[in-house]
């Protein structure tokens, strides 16, 4: 049956109590008389303070206390009130009696003031309760803890937030938050006093909030800390660490980190946050600032391995294994449920040192397969200023789930490794990737099934530009990386990446800030990829290009290596400013020497070079040329090259088509060729043996291709029966004559040359 001295864990049951006893009269307010026990009808005034008239009785059923200086009371009986205030500014004490065990119930504030005392005294083996459901204000003396066997437990409850605050002292002994309400309701804990002279923190229901600077070590005597479904530990500033001497904190509710710091676990553990969900509850942990930091890591407790976690962070860090000798279990992992999620807007994942299975256990394993992610910032970080050299990382990869950013980093002098999870052959997708100095990633499972041919997918950046920035070491194996977002992709860094294959499929293109090489295949599917001088694509000896297509193709300079003495048709995928012009090159060598040719188209007219015809061409074009350079290297038996060309080209007779290269000093020389087709279409020159820079289109003598001049102005203007029709030019080098197709007007021409 229940009694008035159930304790925190009998709330149900308590709370019954406090009905039947709230089941009086209306509430009075009392003033102390005089010093006395509580139950004794002369201790108390109804009209203030020292005043000998009492209409009433002692307080109880909710009544309003009011203790005055220099009066000392003996809680004597159980008492139910609205609120207590222990002294006027100098004296005054409220002390639970040693004769029996006693329960008081207090459903507003506590205030204790200067000069005050509150608590028990005795040593009599009494284990007294004391219920609050709102604040505690103290300025002079809380004092609820004597030895072992003499203490009063304190308990907030009711569904009202409670506040602590004041400069007063503290001697405690258990701490329950029992708010009814469940995590609605809380207790802010504004002053530290109060927090170290507890001995024992348990919150069942509600929110227990550190919201001051200075350090909380949670329970240091009593082991590892349990959050229960229905509680939440939340920090707004200072350190709160929960299980500090000991391996666990078992979560079944909330972590909160709004600010500060909330630290897990001994610095000598290895293990860390460990949750399970309850049928009405799934394990949270929300992180908006400050730090969680982990001397172990997280992941679900023994037993639990279906449970599911929702972890979100806006903002702020978590770090994770920094304990010694470190965790043996993953150091971050989401189970695989439908009911997981992981959301990152914001803030840092670091992991300070892999975990110590020597990667049969994954490091970084979230929710990819049935769970929800969602990213849209925030950073996972392997390694930091305190990784050994050697430390090799891994993660899960997950084919369906885009992934944070990922970096790889640490003491700039040490070599520091992430790799795939073991045996995984998944492909995987990540939101950026960045190689710090002396860093490897290394697409190669860490142990078991190598997995080299992965394809990995990068969809945005980690810095406002940048994809994929490596400074470090990329190690490709026979794996595939796609640049594939919905934004202008970036490659940076100081280290040239070798990728074994790469495929652009983002419309909204890659851009290079640092030179790539290609050592299986470019694949350019969707977008273009700008190259400069310095920072351009070069596809190494044995690799390839596809052609590209209008809306994918290189915009720069496009380098192809050739070491072989058989015949190479080679792919130079390249355009510039919309206009997709590929070349093919067909070249075979008389020994295997490595033999460079960098290749660009420009929009920019031939004729103002100035070279000479031969007699076999009227004209060269005016609307573009092609560079193509090759290594002076003497080892080129034949070439052939085809050229291709579009509406802007203005090929429309294509049988006096032409490719004319350029001698190296001031002549066009005539490769011969015809063209496919009018309009759009290609052409191939005859063998050749000779290499200089310029390849252009030529109209043969006699030929009708305009390749048009340069056109700066071009009117028309009704002038009465007449038109009147005028143009300049930028350019006419060659060019014979200008032709006017007119309607059924009679035209006037003028003609002004730039």
């Amino acid at each position: 049956m229940c009694n008035l001295f159930n304790t925190v864990r009998e709330s149900g049951c308590i709370l019954l109590v406090l009905m039947s006893l709230f089941y009086e009269s209306s509430a009075i307010n009392y003033s102390t008389r005089q010093s006395g026990l509580w139950s004794v009808k002369t201790t108390w005034s109804t009209v203030g303070s020292g005043n000998p008239v009492n209409t009433g009785t002692y307080p109880r059923n909710g009544d309003v206390v009011y203790i005055g200086d220099g009066h000392n009371i003996t809680m004597n009986v159980n008492s139910v009130t609205a609120s207590v205030t222990v002294g006027q500014g100098t004296s005054g004490s409220l002390l639970y009696s040693n004769y029996l065990t006693f329960l008081m119930v207090i459903a507003g504030n506590l205030t204790v003031n200067n000069g005050a005392t509150f608590g028990y005294a005795a040593n009599s083996s009494r284990m007294h309760n004391l219920y609050i459901s709102g604040s505690i204000v103290n300025y002079g003396d809380i004092d609820l803890y004597v030895d072992v066997n003499d203490y009063v437990n304190l308990t907030f409850n009711s569904a009202i937030n409670s506040n602590i605050s004041g400069t007063g002292t503290w001697d405690l002994n258990r701490v329950s938050l029992v708010k009814s309400k469940f995590t609605t309701y809380y207790l802010n804990a504004a002053v530290h006093d109060f927090e170290l002279a507890i001995r024992e923190l348990i919150v069942t229901y509600g929110t227990f909030i550190h919201n001051n600077k200075k350090t909380y070590l949670v329970n240091p005597t009593i082991g590892n800390f349990t959050v229960p479904q229905n509680a939440i530990i939340k920090v707004q500033q200072g350190v709160l660490h929960l299980a500090p001497n000991s391996d666990y904190v078992y979560l079944e509710g909330e972590l909160n980190i709004v600010g500060g710091t909330m630290r897990i676990g001994r610095s000598q553990g290895f293990q860390g946050i460990r949750y399970k969900s309850n049928p009405t509850k799934i394990p949270v942990i929300d992180i908006a600032g400050g730090s969680l930091q982990v001397y172990g890591g997280i992941t679900y407790r023994s037993g639990y391995a279906t449970d599911p976690l929702r972890f979100t962070q806006s903002g702020g860090s978590v770090l994770l294994n920094t304990g010694w000798p470190g965790s043996n279990l993953e150091l971050f992992r989401i189970n695989n449920s439908t009911s997981s999620r992981f959301t990152m807007s914001g803030g840092n994942i670091i992991l300070q040192k892999p975990n110590s299975t020597l990667g049969v256990l994954s490091d970084f394993n979230i929710c990819g397969g049935i769970g929800n992610i969602t990213f849209t910032g925030g950073t996972v970080e392997f390694g930091n200023l305190f990784t050994s050299s050697g430390s090799v990382f891994n993660f899960t990869p997950y084919a369906g789930a885009t992934q944070p950013n990922f970096k790889v980093t640490g003491p700039a002098g040490a070599a520091i490794t992430l790799q795939t999870s073991n045996g995984s052959t998944d492909d995987f997708v990540l939101n950026s990737l960045n190689i710090d100095p002396n860093k490897t990633f290394d697409i190669r499972s860490i142990t078991g099934v190598v997995g080299d041919t992965k394809n990995m997918r990068l969809l945005s950046n980690f810095d406002g530009l940048n994809t994929f920035y490596n400074n470090g070491n990329f190690i490709p194996r026979n794996g595939t990386v796609t640049f594939q977002g919905a934004e202008g992709l970036w490659i940076g860094g100081t280290t040239t990446t070798t990728f074994y294959n790469l495929n652009l499929d983002n419309s909204f293109g890659l851009a290079l800030a640092q030179n790539i090489n290609i050592s299986n295949q470019l694949l350019l599917l969707n977008g273009v990829l700008y190259s400069t001088p310095g920072s351009q694509v070069t596809a190494l000896a044995g690799a390839s290009s596809n052609l590209g297509s209008s809306i994918s193709y290189v915009d720069g300079p496009f380098e192809q290596v050739v070491a072989s003495t058989s015949a190479q048709t080679l792919n130079l995928p390249i355009g510039k400013n919309g206009s997709f012009r590929p070349i093919i090159l067909a070249v075979q060598h008389t020994n295997a020497t490595p033999v460079s040719y960098v290749s660009e188209v420009w929009n920019i007219s031939p004729r103002a070079m100035s070279y000479a015809l031969p007699p076999s061409l009227g004209w060269v074009s005016d609307v573009r040329y092609f560079n193509l350079t090759r290594s002076a290297i003497a080892n080129l038996s034949n070439a052939r090259i085809t050229l291709t060309y579009g509406a802007d080209d203005y090929v429309t007779d294509p049988a006096n088509l032409r490719v004319a290269r350029d001698n190296g000093a001031s002549t066009w020389l005539d490769l011969g060729g015809t063209g496919t087709s009018a309009g759009s279409g290609s052409i191939t020159s005859n063998n050749f043996n000779g290499f200089n820079t310029y390849f252009t289109l030529a109209n043969a003598t006699g030929g009708i291709n305009p390749l048009p001049v340069e056109y700066t102005s071009f009117e028309a203007q009704a002038n009465g029966n007449f038109v009147d029709v005028k143009w300049s030019t930028a350019s006419e080098v060659n060019s014979d004559y200008f032709i006017v197709e007119k309607a059924m007007m009679p035209l006037n021409l003028y003609l002004s040359e730039n």
